[in-house]
């Protein structure tokens, strides 16, 4: 089972048949090609500020491997496990990357393969299913304004305790 989100820019018309090609899926989970190809991976799909941070960690690896050679074993080691760190996130910095530049997750698409996901969103979309609605982001409650007794601290609701 493969999921992928799908995500449109701000301004594209709801359900609308000449906007659907402006729709992007990015893929959850694992991305392979990122973990062999980090920095050109995060170039190719522009997430910029990501592929700047990769491209400074990768830099100041080397540059501890150079200036330190009896660590190369410990670089080596650490550079493999920030490119499976890099692996691991790079579709969430994309979906980051396309909320930047204004695009609205409209939710997960669920299949067998990338084929069969698109085919279902579509198929939703043309529809007017309620199960692609682009419903806004849930943000956590904050309090207005918190009152603050003088004299308790913490949980403790006699003075001097």
């Amino acid at each position: 089972m493969v999921v992928y989100t799908a995500h449109v820019p701000a301004g594209t018309a709801p359900r609308s048949d000449r906007d659907a090609d402006k729709v992007v899926f990015v893929k959850d989970g694992f991305a392979w090609s990122a973990l062999i190809f980090s920095f050109l991976w995060l170039l190719f799909n522009r997430c910029w500020i990501a592929a700047l941070a990769v491209l400074a960690v990768s830099v100041g690896l080397s540059a501890v491997g150079e200036f330190y050679p009896r660590l190369t074993d410990a670089v080596g080691m650490v550079g493999f496990l920030f490119s499976l760190l890099v692996a691991l996130e790079a579709n969430n910095w994309r979906r980051w990357s396309l909320s930047r530049k204004g695009y609205q997750e409209l939710g997960p698409v669920t299949g067998s393969n990338r084929a069969e996901c698109e085919r279902r969103f579509f198929e939703n979309w043309i529809s007017g299913s309620a199960a692609v609605t682009a419903a806004p982001v849930p943000r956590p409650s904050v309090p207005a304004k918190m009152s603050v007794t003088p004299g308790i601290v913490g949980m403790f609701p006699e003075r001097g305790r």
